[in-house]
């Protein structure tokens, strides 16, 4: 009896601590068997699906309960009911360590994510949760009534305030086919275009899942997101995600582009 009345009790609290939330990687809601769960006012979402989302590998060891993610030159290295992870070998403390829900292992997103270079933002009115990878570094306006967010401040003469991308996302709002479908900071501007590209044919929405592969066959020094404003090497993974309307490759040198008011891409710089 004693052990049914725990039992209970611990249930009791694991509801009370936990709660689902959603979770959009660079626009994109992220859905998984397990959904993402808030555990002690931490996000914790399945362990390959964060990493392998934000273009790092993953490689997991059952004999130790332990998952090692890769990305360029950085490595997590996290461990089931461990408070301590590592990234790069130096040993960080977490307030809610990985866990086994649902059969799944779950990591703080906010963790994994930071530790990989990319921006985590929050919505508390929707539960959302956000991470900015490919859009690292952009910022979102908004107004309160509006049905779009936008890259730009000063769209359509519009009065706007500074969002984040967990808000826009947890709001649903819609990217504004202006100034974030056309890649542009400044629409008033002749179709916000980079100079020295060859831009793609035309705008569309870049949070599709794309797959193409030839896209990093390019003699060019840089593979241009004319959507999410990212300068990336050809051979970088997220080339080949690029909606083929936001491709451009150029030959202008990296700091031409980040005056053009371009950002590099977190994956491959």
């Amino acid at each position: 009896m004693k052990k049914i009345v725990s039992f209970l009790l611990a249930s009791l609290i694991l509801t009370a601590t936990a709660g689902a939330v959603d979770l959009y990687i660079d626009g994109e809601l992220i859905g998984t068997d397990t959904p993402p769960t808030i555990v002690d006012g931490r996000t914790l979402v399945p362990v390959r699906v964060i990493f392998e989302a934000i273009g790092a590998t993953v490689e997991w060891d059952a004999a130790t309960r332990t998952a090692t993610g890769i990305r360029n030159d950085v490595t997590v290295i996290i461990q089931i009911d461990n408070p301590t992870a590592y990234v790069n070998g130096e040993a960080r403390t977490l307030d809610v360590p990985a866990q086994l829900i649902n059969g799944r292992t779950m990591v703080p997103a906010r963790f994994v994510s930071e530790a990989m270079g990319c921006e985590v933002t929050w919505y508390q009115k929707t539960q959302t949760a956000a991470v900015a990878n490919e859009l690292r570094g952009q910022k979102f306006y908004v107004t309160e009534t509006g049905e779009h967010y936008h890259y730009s401040s000063t769209c359509n003469g519009g009065t706007y305030y500074e969002a984040t991308l967990a808000e826009a996302m947890g709001r649903g709002l819609t990217p504004c086919d202006k100034c974030v479908l056309t890649g542009t900071n400044d629409p008033s501007s002749s179709g916000g275009q980079p100079a020295a590209t060859s831009p793609g044919n035309g705008n569309a929405d870049n949070f599709n899942t794309y797959d193409n592969e030839h896209q990093q066959e390019t003699t060019a020094s840089y593979v241009l997101n004319t959507n999410t404003m990212k300068i990336h090497y050809p051979s970088c993974s997220q080339v080949k995600k690029i909606a083929p309307q936001n491709y451009a490759t150029s030959n202008a040198t990296e700091v031409e582009l980040l005056a053009q008011g371009y950002t590099t891409c977190g994956v491959c710089h």
